[in-house]
């Protein structure tokens, strides 16, 4: 995944343009990034890297920096597991 393809998920969830998504925001920044929507974006995540992120991981998961990093480990492309497409 890379990090377009992260800030464009960020802004889908988070239901703002990927322009609003910059390296400097964190959970509680930003009015849009609260506890549901911080919730909902690391169901996707899992959904779409497939894999299970553990609550320990959840809570450090707050900022872009860190998202980046953490999907940086999975080399999978966020439109290989929409639903539909072919894995």
């Amino acid at each position: 995944m890379t990090t377009a393809e992260l800030r464009t998920l960020l802004g889908e969830v988070l239901g703002v343009s990927v322009d609003q998504i910059h390296g400097g925001l964190a959970f509680g920044e930003f009015s849009k990034w609260d506890s549901i929507a911080h919730i909902e974006l690391m169901l996707v995540l899992e959904e779409r890297l497939g894999i299970e992120i553990a609550a320990e991981q959840i809570v450090e998961l707050t900022t872009v920096p860190a998202l980046e990093s953490f999907v940086a480990a999975y080399d999978v492309s966020l439109t290989s597991r929409e639903p539909g497409h072919a894995s």
